[in-house]
C-alpha cells in the first residue's frame, strides 16, 4: 500500500480545487487533453450577466415592452434599451464580447441582427450618440414549444470601452434583417478577460 503524506495531498487538494474553480469561471473555454489551458496563467475569462429586466428603455414606447421573460422587442430600430455598468475593477483590457439572448415568437423564418451603440464615460462627460457595431445577422427557424433560443455575439473593441463607465445602447432590426415579428430579448451579457 503506498503511503501518501499530509503535503501531497493537500498539494494535490490543492490543484484539484483550482482546476475546479477556473472550469466555474469559464465553463466554455477549450481543454487540452483533459487539462484547463489558459492563454496567461495572470488573465481569466469573465463574464458578467443581466436579465433583460436590468436593461432601460422608455416605458412609453410601443416598440420595447416589459414582458414576463424580459422584453419584448419589434421590428424597429427606432427605440433603444441600455445597460450601463462600471468598468469592472479587474478588466484587463482588450476587446469585450457582448451576447443577446432572446427568443422567437412565431413560426416564421429569417435573420435577426441587432446592433449597439458602446461608449465609455467618465463624469464630467457629455453624453453623445455612438457609431454603431455589429455581427452578422443570427438565422431563425421559427419556434419550438414555446419558442426557440437564440443568441448574438458583437465585438466591441477594447479603444471602445476605455473609462470608468461602459453604456451600451441596444437596438434591434440591423441592416441584414428579414425577421419582421417580435422577439424576446431574456438577457445580455458581458464577457472580459481578467487580470
Amino acid at each position: 500500500m503506498m503511503k501518501i503524506s499530509r503535503k501531497q495531498l493537500s498539494r494535490s487538494a490543492i490543484m484539484i480545487l483550482v482546476f475546479l474553480w477556473s472550469v466555474t469561471l469559464s465553463p466554455s473555454a477549450g481543454f487540452v487533453s483533459g487539462a484547463r489551458e489558459f492563454t496567461s496563467a495572470a488573465q481569466l475569462p469573465r463574464t458578467l450577466s443581466f436579465p433583460a429586466a436590468a436593461l432601460s428603455h422608455n416605458p412609453s414606447n410601443d416598440i420595447i415592452k416589459d414582458d414576463t421573460n424580459g422584453l419584448r422587442w419589434q421590428f424597429n430600430f427606432r427605440e433603444s434599451a441600455g445597460l450601463l455598468v462600471r468598468r469592472p475593477y479587474d478588466y484587463a483590457g482588450g476587446d469585450v464580447t457582448f451576447r443577446i439572448f432572446f427568443q422567437t415568437t412565431t413560426p416564421a423564418t429569417g435573420l435577426v441582427q441587432f446592433f449597439i451603440r458602446p461608449r465609455s464615460l467618465d463624469p464630467g462627460d457629455g453624453l453623445f450618440d455612438a457609431a454603431s457595431i455589429t455581427s452578422g445577422p443570427v438565422i431563425v427557424t421559427g419556434t419550438s414549444g414555446f419558442g426557440t433560443m437564440y443568441e448574438q455575439t458583437i465585438i466591441i473593441p477594447a479603444n471602445r470601452l476605455t473609462k470608468d463607465w461602459w453604456f451600451i445602447t441596444i437596438q434591434r432590426q440591423g441592416s441584414m434583417s428579414t425577421y419582421s415579428d417580435d422577439v424576446v430579448v431574456f438577457g445580455v451579457a458581458l464577457e472580459y478577460l481578467a487580470l
